[in-house]
């Protein structure tokens, strides 16, 4: 990496408010002071010094960008550069294949196997989950103006209606509910629940949208005094529920393995993806299909519950590297999982050494089998206890 062209901006850094919800993340990250964003700065810096030559500003760009899918998407490829790296494994970058001119973003070799590797970083992908998350994040900073801050208030979008509402009344809908409720009356009710699921709830309709929002009280020491914001996120969720919830999964896998019919090499498809979208379960669902069925491959197929690795597109993906919500401040302790193709699964000398979790499945008795749990991500990448520390934005 060159004096000229940083990741990120070297000046002194003042800003000591958290981020925006629609400001770009790294916008934020790159603005923002203090020890525990530096320390992520410094990180990241010496990954993409580590990364070596970048043909255009390619990926220094993509990390810049404020758009969201382009930003997320260069910090996962970056992510999973180091990683590679630090296995062991020799790493080459956008690779000429045979018969074909387009570039997977690894060959990755170890003890002389190797695999292509594709990056994909799945977000909110349809025209109704987008009008979604711009109603939460102009409720987000709506609510930012509320006079109280003894609360954080939990959402989730039930229903979407085609005309977006206003956000000035969901404003006035939470500030009179909210303000009805006693945060130590909340807390003592709390003791022994769910604080996410079980707090006061309240649903609010209009034009087709169904809002379900619930009060959680924030620490004593902490109310009346900063912005009503949680830890690393809004206050607000987006439900993504069922079969919603995996389209966007398979069809990201789907166009990486549709990309390159011909390969000499086998091909892993490493998927970032957020919560949003659903747990660990939601992916094997994806990736292996239906849990309770008995049905024999083919059988699946025709039945239409057969999972990615069943698919003809997906014969050709010897591993799936799945991640989920894994963000800068969380790479100390965020372990993606590798899910091994069971008709067809990828050396394993060329995942040895990797410190991700690997899954398969057990094909004949249609159950989950996992072979390895992983490693600490904090030793993997040297980081030592607690990184980053705290983040005193939110106190």
């Amino acid at each position: 990496m060159g004096r000229a062209d940083p990741l990120f901006t070297r000046r002194r850094r003042t800003r000591n408010h958290p981020k925006g919800f629609n400001e770009p993340s790294f916008t934020f990250l790159d603005d923002v002071a203090g020890i525990f964003w530096q320390r992520q700065r410094d990180v990241l810096a010496r990954w993409y010094a580590a990364y070596g030559a970048d043909p255009g500003a390619d990926l220094r760009k993509r990390f810049q960008s404020e758009r969201e899918d382009q930003h997320l998407a260069a910090f996962w490829e970056l992510y999973l550069h180091e990683v590679l790296r630090r296995s062991g494994h020799r790493v080459k970058k956008h690779p000429d294949l045979p018969n074909s001119n387009r570039h997977p973003d690894f060959q990755a070799t170890c003890d002389e196997r190797s695999c292509y590797v594709e990056c994909a970083a799945v977000l909110r992908g349809t025209d109704l989950s987008r009008k979604a998350e711009r109603l939460v994040d102009q409720l987000n900073d709506e609510l930012q103006s509320l006079p109280s801050s003894d609360f954080f208030v939990h959402c989730e979008v039930v229903t979407e209606g085609d005309r977006a509402p206003s956000a000035k009344a969901v404003r006035r809908h939470v500030e009179a509910w909210m303000t009805a409720h006693d945060p130590d009356a909340v807390e003592l009710g709390l003791r022994g629940h769910n604080r996410f699921l079980d707090g006061p709830s309240t649903i609010w309709k209009a034009n087709g949208w169904t809002l379900e929002l619930r009060l959680d009280p924030r620490r004593a020491a902490s109310r009346g005094a900063t912005p009503l914001r949680r830890p690393f996120g809004g206050l607000f969720r987006h439900r993504m529920l069922g079969p919603s919830a995996r389209k966007p999964i398979r069809v990201a896998l789907d166009e990486k393995a549709t990309r390159y019919p011909r390969l000499d090499h086998p091909l892993v498809v490493a998927v970032s993806t957020e919560m949003a979208f659903g747990s660990q379960e939601v992916f094997e669902l994806v990736l292996f299909g239906e849990h309770g069925t008995n049905l024999s491959p083919r059988q699946r197929r025709e039945a239409g519950v057969d999972g990615f690795f069943f698919s003809k597109a997906g014969a050709k993906v010897g591993a799936v590297v799945a991640a989920f919500d894994i963000a800068t401040w969380a790479i100390a302790r965020s372990r993606p999982t590798i899910y091994l193709n069971p008709l067809n699964p990828i050396d394993n000398r060329l995942i040895r050494g990797l410190p991700f979790g690997v899954v398969s499945w057990d094909v004949a008795a249609n159950a989950r089998k996992v072979s390895a749990t992983g490693s600490d991500m904090a030793k993997f990448f040297e980081l030592g206890g607690n990184w980053p520390g705290i983040n005193r934005l939110h106190d």
